[in-house]
């Protein structure tokens, strides 16, 4: 008796079996010691037929749905109970598995079969009552009787299948030929010295093994279809020769696994297949995944020692991809590793590179979507993703544009519509991903920035050279003169508190229709809190939440970023923002880059303000204000931190005529509140001058303006409207009775 039959303990059965279904059980048995489920039931006998592609055929050609079958008999396998660690593995059949095996049984003697037949095992398997099994069949299988007649051909086939070329059915489920893909990849373009290379490692006789090191989206997996497509057409030196790639399936290789010892049993057996078949290269896409944590203790599997036996053998080489962050946290400090696996870097392609592979790709996608692309779409998707996705790859993301405006005219145009993807629907598109309607994307930009200065001067009163100093840098910034993969403007706006610095930020990113990004410098008078704008270093409260400036550029790539009082912050923010300024990126606590070439960078300080006035001192002194708090900026601000800044802008100090229409534009902001009321009002001239002497303070500035209408005027307006004449709607008339505003 094998130990096969003894862990049946029904030798009758499984000796009465076929060649096939006996494998088939043998599987089963094992998917149940992986998974250290314990009890084999008909839905692991189900499961286990599945790897066997003449017996699939059969059920795909006569299920509905066969992703939906698959899901929910694997989602039922993975709710089984799991036998604890310290309890030895076994496998015992289940009641209803038992009882369905000797109802095949009795279905072989009544047809005089000689063995035990797939077919016979789906005939039982529509009679276990109140089994999963049964009910999935029913519900998915269509035709229930052409299906019972189909598998009685299955076992023949799949006893052949056995033996074929592919001599191991876990194989053609754990790993898949890349021959068989190669037509499904883009085509590759460049790439010629890190080709070289690959070739290179992969011909030595030790330290053959490669690990393509890469951002999502660059092309690595490109690289190891074109490989495949070199070795399948002959062009490669003799090595090659009769040689495949094998990918590995990881879903299916960590399907179940939850100890690093599943995955040690499942990775050997499945490289010892491999090997078994001869000169193969074992391909592994975001190798990472094999050192995820398992569920017992977060233990961490180290794959290198379970690939040693084979990474050292000439006749199986590996090539294995990850992303940089991936490789710096798993592989970077591994010896074995180093020693074993050598690295290619594969950096992202250039954009006339991109432009290039986007042209040898849209035939695919124009005969996938049965439209056609505008030569200049191609061109514009690679260099307007290039400058506004930032957390994304040429030349995948562009693809992924073309690819998505494709889509966009399949669900929204007719079949008899012209059918064309051109630039301005590419702009769309990606207004829409990037949440920005910015004037780079706009197809009225140059008239709208044209006049810019014109629209912020409406609403920014006598700060005329400082909204000209901005204008002009926004606009050399987006015409490509100042220096590339830099913020696209860093200003210091210095002047006395009220005098509009960050009302002029807040104008400016409603005028280029972006984001205002806010941080209140005196937050951050502590270093300990300056690490909270990249995030905590690990062991410290608040590493798991990123950083909250990363976090929030991140979020809104394209923005105006306002550093209110940044005299107020530790020391150490320079060092953040020299960062910034000279290379418009910044890495967070975790390794992620937050991109700030498409961010006006402004902060705002009061230093000098106390020193304007000086500036006047004195018989013929010609020293302007604005020297004077000039002048103390630079003792303020080191040199290094004033030379990176695109202008140093100073604000001039409220006077009498800023006053009046700062306040012209309160009452005219209270009027529109009080329109949507139906409320008319009309403001007397002495009423309008009580407020103007009262708000007007060279010391606050326009801040006192706001104070005094929302405590003179606004409260007087609230008891009218809710409680009193204006209740319905109508005019009311604001005088100034004994220093006092009333309503009339």
């Amino acid at each position: 008796m094998t130990d096969m039959e003894k862990e049946f303990d029904t030798s009758e059965i499984y000796s009465s079996c076929d060649a096939f279904m006996q494998k088939v059980l043998e599987e089963m048995i094992e998917l149940c010691m992986e998974r250290r489920h314990g009890i084999a039931t008909p839905e692991h006998l189900m499961f286990s037929m599945l790897n066997h592609s003449p017996f699939r055929k059969a059920l795909e050609h006569y299920n509905s749905n066969m992703v939906a079958f698959e899901t929910e008999l694997n989602e039922y396998l993975s709710e089984q109970e799991v036998i604890p660690e310290y309890v030895d593995e076994h496998c015992i059949l289940s009641q209803q598995l038992t009882s369905l095996l000797q109802i095949a049984l009795i279905y072989c003697q009544a047809a005089e079969a000689e063995n035990i037949k797939v077919s016979h095992v789906i005939y039982a398997m529509y009679e276990i009552e109140d089994s999963t099994i049964a009910y999935l069949l029913n519900r998915y299988v269509t035709d229930k009787v052409d299906f019972l007649t189909a598998v009685i051909d299955v076992s023949d086939s799949a006893s052949d299948v056995s033996s074929s070329a592919n001599p191991s059915n876990k194989l053609s489920v754990r790993a898949v030929d890349v021959f068989d893909l190669i037509d499904e990849t883009h085509s590759m373009v460049g790439r010629h010295s890190e080709m070289e290379q690959l070739i290179q490692i992969l011909c030595r006789k030790d330290t053959h093994n490669v690990m393509l090191v890469g951002e999502i989206g660059v092309g690595k997996r490109t690289m190891v279809y074109e490989l495949a497509k070199r070795m399948k057409s002959g062009v490669l030196p003799e090595r090659f020769k009769d040689g495949r790639i094998l990918k590995l399936n990881l879903k299916r290789l960590l399907e179940g696994v939850q100890f690093r010892a599943d995955l040690e049993r499942r990775m050997s057996e499945t490289l010892q297949t491999i090997s078994d078949q001869g000169n193969a290269i074992v391909y592994i896409e975001d190798m990472q995944l094999l050192t995820s944590s398992f569920a017992k203790q977060n233990e961490e599997a180290d794959i290198i020692p379970i690939l040693k036996p084979y990474v050292e053998w000439d006749k199986l080489r590996f090539i294995g991809t990850c992303s940089p962050k991936e490789y710096h946290r798993k592989f970077s400090d591994h010896k074995l590793f180093e020693k074993f696996f050598q690295k290619i870097d594969v950096e992202e392609p250039s954009v006339e590179d991109s432009i290039k592979i986007l042209q040898s790709v849209m035939p695919a996608y124009e005969k996938y979507h049965q439209i056609s692309y505008e030569a200049s779409a191609v061109e514009y998707a690679v260099k307007a993703t290039s400058k506004h996705i930032h957390n994304r790859f040429l030349p995948q993301k562009a693809i992924a544009l073309l690819d998505d405006a494709g889509a966009y005219i399949v669900s929204h145009s007719d079949s008899s519509d012209v059918r064309k993807v051109d630039v301005s629907l590419l702009s769309k598109l990606l207004a829409k991903v990037c949440k920005n309607d910015n004037l780079q994307m706009d197809a009225d930009a140059d008239a709208r920035l044209a006049t810019l200065e014109s629209r912020i001067l409406s609403k920014i009163y006598g700060q005329d050279e400082a909204v000209r100093l901005i204008v002009e840098s926004v606009q050399m910034s987006k015409a490509g003169l100042l220096e590339d993969n830099k913020p696209l403007a860093s200003f210091l706006f210095v002047g006395p508190t009220g005098v509009g610095k960050t009302e002029v930020a807040n104008v400016l990113a409603k005028e280029l229709g972006v984001e205002l990004v806010r941080f209140d410098m005196s937050e951050y008078v502590e270093q300990f809190t300056v690490s909270k704008l990249i995030g905590s270093p690990a062991g410290y409260v608040g590493y798991d939440e990123g950083g909250l400036l990363t976090e929030a550029i991140r979020k809104n790539p394209n923005c105006v970023l306002l550093l209110d009082e940044i005299e107020k912050a530790h020391d150490s923010i320079y060092n953040i923002l020299l960062q910034v300024m000279d290379y418009a990126r910044l890495t967070d606590n975790k390794g992620n880059h937050a991109d700030f070439r498409n961010v006006v960078l402004i902060m705002t300080s009061n230093a000098g303000a106390q020193y304007a006035w000086q500036a006047s001192v004195g018989f013929g002194s010609l020293v302007t204000a604005g020297d004077a708090m000039i002048k103390q900026v630079k003792k303020t601000f080191k040199p290094e931190f004033l030379n990176r800044l695109t202008a140093s802008v100073v604000f001039n100090a409220m006077d009498r005529t800023m006053a009046e229409r700062v306040l012209d534009k309160k009452l005219n902001l209270l009027q529109e509140k009080l329109s949507a009321r139906n409320v008319e009002m009309q403001i007397s001239e002495e009423a309008r001058l009580f407020l103007l002497e009262q708000g007007f303070s060279k010391t606050y500035g326009a801040r006192e303006m706001d104070r005094v209408v929302s405590m003179n005027l606004k409260p007087l307006l609230t008891k009218e409207i809710l409680f009193g004449k204006l209740k319905d709607g109508g005019v009311t008339h604001v005088e100034l009775q004994n220093d006092k505003l009333v309503l009339l």
